[in-house]
Order: structure tokens, then sequence, then C-alpha cells
């Protein structure tokens, strides 16, 4: 979009330019957040950039949509409480049709976020909760305006008694950006998730108990029987049994109470197999897969809650892109951004960083010294991989006359392994490879590798212990460091 013509803007004509920019079926974005992991967001440059955008542009993206959305919520739950207190739903006409027109401008608004990428907008459950979250109301108070038109006595409440919980749930999602609800709604979703299979064997397992106690207490033993609908006991609709034995759980015994009196042995076996399978086995299940989400929702919360965050910041950038003038107007797109940070905070993302790289270049050594015969490089990319590489350009080019033999053994002492490695043993690989296929030099290649491994694992042990060397030596520095500080600030 052309913005050359315009220079500013006030904050008075911006909702006219959002309104002109939705009623446009496509909007072409520019800033687009990718896949990420948690790792890459705990870097303090990165958090501070997130923690910037936020507090500039973010929050106040997130808290206009969530004025606009809470007014919705308070409308639907005020519709459905005046529904209960008052008994003339004719006057209440003019709310059901203003929640439709809401409900519809939220979904044209899904719409246009669908259109901009359909395979993004399918990924994301939270999208299919707001097409649910509005759509639900909308229908509701369709069906409450038809109800009202043709004067239907039968009409049932049903739907806009179900919405309140559907708005309400939305509600709490869209509160995730906040830290503390962020990590209790995302323990939610995976305990939901965690369980699902759980919830179809519990299902199946109702609906069969259903089934048998139907037939235990009100089949037909002969041609012609008429079972009559009892006053009292299990009910004998399907849907009325399967609720009661649901709620036989929770201790609601009453259509069973006479029936536990008679000497009706089946019926006493069949709540005790009923009992042992809900209560004591399934429930206990339950519990069990609810603790293990709960374990891994509170280690991955934290990155779906910067996750939020960067959706509500990428939105808000696409929108400064098309409302002309936002971006000379405000400050709040500087080039470059300072942070200040601790010199603890320094220190432990330095050490986390460097005990990270320390450990990948132990496992790539043994990989490499493992794996010795099949290669005498280490995998592409490392470092040791361009030291080796180092060393032998430099020993062809001692042959060439380019370096000195000073030079190369420099190299060879800052890379001792590789420099052996590419010695005795790339000999041995090329006595190989012109035939030599006597038992004796086979074996004693063998034992030679053999003592050549053994060496690098004594250097592999040492190194670890030199690493342990330095960290303890860093922590120290730093526990000086400390110290000085706190002598200085004295």
């Amino acid at each position: 979009m052309d913005t050359k013509g315009e220079t500013s803007t006030t904050w008075w004509r911006i909702p006219f330019h959002l309104i002109r920019l939705n009623c446009r079926l496509r909007i072409h974005n520019f800033v687009e957040c990718y896949d990420f992991n948690l790792e890459f967001h705990e870097n303090p440059a990165v958090a501070a950039l997130v923690a910037y955008k936020w507090n500039t542009i973010g929050f106040k993206y997130w808290l206009i949509r969530f004025v606009c959305q809470f007014c919705f919520y308070s409308l639907v739950a005020i519709t459905a409480l005046l529904q209960v207190y008052r008994n003339e739903p004719s006057k209440l006409a003019g709310l059901f049709i203003t929640i439709i027109v809401i409900a519809v401008i939220f979904l044209w608004l899904e719409l246009l976020q669908f259109l901009q990428s359909v395979s993004r907008y399918t990924k994301s459950r939270y999208n299919f909760l707001d097409i649910f979250a509005f759509s639900l109301p909308m229908a509701a108070s369709a069906n409450q305006l038809m109800i009202i038109h043709q004067e239907n006595t039968q009409g049932n409440t049903h739907l806009m008694s179900f919405s309140v919980l559907a708005v309400f749930l939305h509600m709490l999602f869209e509160l995730r950006i906040n830290e503390s609800v962020c990590k209790y709604v995302t323990i939610i979703q995976n305990a939901v998730f965690e369980i699902r299979v759980f919830f179809i064997i519990f299902a199946v397992g109702i609906f069969a108990f259903t089934i048998a106690t139907l037939h235990l207490l009100r089949a037909c033993s002969y041609e012609g029987c008429v079972v009559p609908e009892p006053d009292k006991g299990l009910p004998l609709n399907f849907f009325h049994a399967l609720s009661a034995i649901y709620f036989f759980m929770g201790g609601r015994w009453d259509p069973a109470n006479e029936l536990f009196m008679t000497e009706n042995w089946s019926f006493h076996i069949m709540m005790a197999i009923f009992f042992f399978f809900t209560v004591i086995l399934m429930m206990n299940v339950l519990i069990a897969l609810i603790n293990k989400a709960f374990e891994s929702g509170d280690e991955g919360w934290r990155l779906g809650w910067v996750e939020s965050r960067l959706r509500y910041i990428e939105s808000a950038e696409n929108l400064s892109y098309h409302i002309p003038g936002l971006r000379q107007t405000y400050d709040w797109f500087p080039k470059e951004i300072y942070f200040a940070s601790s010199l603890q905070e320094v220190l432990e993302i330095r050490k986390k960083y460097q005990d990270t790289k320390a450990e990948m270049n132990l496992k790539a050594l043994e990989d490499w010294i493992r794996n010795g015969d099949k290669g005498d490089t280490y995998p592409e990319g490392d470092e040791k991989n361009s030291e080796e590489k180092m060393v032998k350009e430099s020993k062809k080019n001692q042959n060439e006359g380019k370096y000195s033999d000073a030079e190369v053994e420099e190299l060879d002492v800052a890379n001792p392994i590789s420099g052996s490695k590419s010695g005795d043993a790339s000999e041995e690989i090329e006595m190989a490879d012109k035939g030599v296929t006597t038992a004796n030099s086979t074996i004693d290649i063998i034992a030679r590798l053999n003592s050549r491994v053994e060496g690098l694992d004594s250097q592999i042990v040492e190194m670890k212990s030199q690493v342990g060397d330095l960290q303890n030596q860093v922590q120290r520095q730093h526990d000086e460091i400390l110290k000085l500080l706190s002598t200085l600030r004295q």
C-alpha cells in the first residue's frame, strides 16, 4: 500500500481505515511468524524484542479485540439472564438481532483469516473454537427470533444455554496471553488431548453397560410379552437409562435403590462389575493420565504463551502497513532496540550455550571415533570437520611449498586428534586399498585400530574432566565478580 502521500494519522481515523480494510475480501500480509522452538525465544535479545513489540502494538491490538469480544460475551450472558427472570421474550428481539449482527461480523473476520492462509488457519485449534463460539449464539438467537415470530409455545432455549458455556470457554482461551492463565489453559488442553482415547473407551463401556442392564431388567422372555414403563427403577427409555447409568458413578443410585433390596443376584453381579469398571479401574486410569498431562503441560506451556503473543504482534504489524501514516506517526517501529540485562542473566545464557556446544562436540567426537573405519571426518558442518580439513589442506600445501613446517606443526598441535587420525590410520586404509589381504597384516591393522580407539577413549575422558574443571573455574570467577560488585555497591 502506498503511504507516501500521507505522513501522519490520528487515533480517531484508525477505526475508519480498519473498517475499510476489513471490507475487502483479501489482505496481503507483510509480516508472518514462522515455526519456532522455545530455546530460540529464551535468548535475552529475542525475548527483549518480543516484549517490546508486545508492549507497544501487540497488547493494544489484543485489548481492542478483546473489548469488542467481551461486549459480545456480556450481551449473550445478559440475554440469557433476562430470559430467566422475564416472561416477555418478544421484548428481547432487539438483543437477539444484535447478537446475530455482531456474530456475523466476527465470522466475516474469521473468513478473512481463512482466505489469507488456508493451511495455516486449519492448523490452529483456536480458530475452530472461534467459529464455534460465534456460530452457536448466532444460531440460538435466530432460533429464538423464529419462536417469537411464529409464537411457537413448544420452542425451547437449549441452544442459548450452551451458548453461554461456549462464550465463557472462548473468553478463557482469549486470556491465554496472560502468563498465569496460559499455564493452566495449556495444561487443560494437554489433559484433554492425552485422554481422548480414554473418552472413547469410557463412552463405549457406559453404552455397553446400559444395554446389558436394560436387557437384564426389561427383556422379554416369551412371545407376546409386554414390558410396561415402570414407575420406579431403571427407565425403559434408552436415553433415560443411559443418563441414569452414567450418574451411577456420582452416587445417584435412586433408579436402582429398590432393586438392591431384591434377590436378583444377576443385577447385584452386574452392578459390582459396573462399579469396578467405572469407579475403581477407569477413574484411576483417568487420574494417572491427567497427572501425566500435567507434567507435560508444565514443561511446554511457555512456548504456547510466547506463540499466542506473537500471533497478535503479527496481526498488528500487518495492520500497521495498511493504515496510512500509522508507522510515521507513532514511534513503535524503531530500526534498533536496546535492552538491559543483568550480569547473572548474561552468565546463565552464556553457560547454557557453552554447555550445549561442548556436549554436541563431545557427541560428534564419540561418533567419529566409533565410526572411524567408515570415514575419516566428522559429520558435515561440525567444527572438528573444519579443523581436520585445515590440517589436511596445510599438509597438501606444504608439499606444494605454500606453508612451512612450523605452520603445519602449529595446526597439528591445534588439532591433535584429527592430525593423528589423518596420519597412521589413513596410511593403513591406503594399504588396505592397495590389496594387502594377508591374515597377519589384517590382524595387525585391527589390533592397532583397537589400541587407537582405546587411546582416544582415554582422551575423551580427559577432555570431559577438563571441561568440568573449566566450568568450575567459570563458576569461581562468577562468584568473585559478584563479590566484587557487592563490595563496589557498599
